[in-house]
């Protein structure tokens, strides 16, 4: 499977039917026309006027802020096509599902769904009551995109076909997600370096893991610009082999 994006939404309805205590929950996975906030991209310009343009860094690219356009009937082939293979999922788990999509569709607004959530689920249905899980997110891979410079250097996306993998109610949204697991990632990393400048004594493989360290406390931005991206993995595994 390739590499998902993910939009993120909110929960707008919950149904629980009195006798037999059934949830639903319902929604939409996108809403046509509207910009969405901006997002770091990947972008390599060739030549012949072709791109590639990814949420992940790749060598050669440039750093872009993307805003995204769901355009209407973007959903239409891969609903048509393969709509009762979509799962409905809890955090992205889409080998464990948690409700079957009883609707999926586009009207004027977006790409609406109603999903039950199944029985086996109590722990999630007190939750979903409470409020806990209240954000929503959809997995999806663009398969027709045009891109548009604008005046103010960022960038838009016009989503015109997508293919849906997920649906997934999910604790926190998926952008702010890998932002916590970045700066936890960073914060690991700068104690190993600093337990092992403590324990060098070397000097000169001291005055390279300082180096290292105060590197890994520049802003990402800076590194991405230069297409040098740090890895404190790949730093120390070359000093220390």
């Amino acid at each position: 499977m390739k590499n998902l994006e993910y939009k993120g939404f909110e929960l707008k309805s919950i149904d629980v039917t009195e006798g037999s205590k059934e949830m639903f929950v319902s929604g939409y996975a996108g809403v046509f026309g509207n910009a969405d906030e901006l997002q770091a991209m990947f972008l390599l310009q060739n030549n012949d006027g072709s791109y590639i343009l990814s949420t992940s860094y790749f060598a050669g690219a440039s750093k872009i802020m993307v805003r995204d356009v769901l355009n209407q009937g973007s959903s239409v082939k891969t609903i048509s096509e393969r709509g009762s293979r979509i799962a409905f999922c809890l955090n992205h788990e889409i080998d464990e599902p948690v409700a079957k999509i009883n609707e999926l569709l586009e009207d004027g607004t977006g790409i609406f769904f109603k999903a039950r959530i199944s029985d086996s689920e109590e722990d999630l249905k007190t939750k979903i009551s409470e409020e806990i899980y209240k954000e929503m997110s959809m997995g999806f891979v663009p398969i027709k995109v045009s891109l548009k410079k604008m005046e103010d250097g960022t960038y838009l996306r016009d989503l015109l076909e997508i293919k849906i993998y997920e649906i997934s109610i999910v604790t926190i949204g998926r952008n702010e997600l890998a932002g916590i697991t970045e700066t936890k990632s960073l914060i690991i990393a700068n104690s190993l370096i600093e337990s092992l400048i403590i324990g060098e004594k070397n000097e000169t493989k001291k005055f390279q893991l300082m180096q290292l360290k105060s590197l890994i406390g520049a802003e990402p931005s800076e590194s991405l610009d230069k297409n040098e991206p740090i890895n404190p993995i790949n730093e120390l595994n070359i000093m220390f082999n």
